[in-house]
């Protein structure tokens, strides 16, 4: 995965993705926000173009994203509204792509029972069309998905330093495996505010 910090986009045209931004759902004049970024997939199949990022509190961000395949002459087939996903500065370890399946974070609070807050992981199949969440704590940030086969993946420890060193005590889950196909699945369409994190909490009601 290759990831371009991006800062004119009246003149953008990285990597070979020539996107035209027109398309993208935005809050503000995208021309005047710098912390733009574009993660393009190994295979060159995908980019996913994560916009608006801001600091929504004290080291912690999180942007809007557009993914796009065909880098020829790229069609947008993901923009959620409302819903941004999470940033982790300076970029390297923001998303994921393993072929056909994108990974973000997302940070979900719910101030009624906190017990059912947690910061998944959204594992986005861009051929299926549909998404996924992989619950977990705020140590997600120190762990990336690694496939094994098929839509089976495991979990990698990337920054064992770092979360030894947290205020924090947590569970280890270093080389934890799931398999995508035997969790719930929902239509990206639901990626909105009214239904991703109420299908997140049902899920975490099951589990709590």
């Amino acid at each position: 995965m290759i990831y371009i910090p991006l800062e004119k986009l009246d003149t953008f045209e990285t990597s070979g993705w020539a996107i035209d931004f027109s398309q993208l759902f935005t809050t503000q004049d995208m021309a005047k926000i710098k912390w733009n970024y574009l993660f393009e997939s190994l295979n060159n199949r995908y980019c996913c173009f994560m916009y608006n990022i801001t600091e929504y509190r004290m080291d912690a961000y999180a942007g809007f994203i557009g993914v796009f395949e065909n880098k020829k002459t790229p069609k947008i087939i993901l923009n959620p509204k409302g819903v941004s996903f999470g940033f982790e500065y300076p970029g390297e370890r923001t998303l994921t792509f393993e072929d056909s399946i994108l990974f973000l974070r997302k940070e979900i609070h719910f101030s009624d029972n906190p017990n059912l807050s947690g910061v998944p992981f959204i594992a986005i199949d861009l051929v299926e069309k549909k998404f996924r969440f992989i619950d977990f704590d705020h140590s997600s940030y120190y762990y990336s998905p690694k496939k094994v086969e098929g839509v089976i993946f495991k979990l990698h420890l990337d920054l064992p330093k770092e979360i030894g060193n947290s205020e924090r005590k947590y569970v280890s889950r270093e080389g934890e495996l799931f398999d995508l196909s035997k969790l719930p699945s929902y239509s990206l369409d639901k990626l909105n505010d009214d239904t991703f994190f109420q299908l997140y909490r049902k899920e975490k009601e099951l589990l709590v």
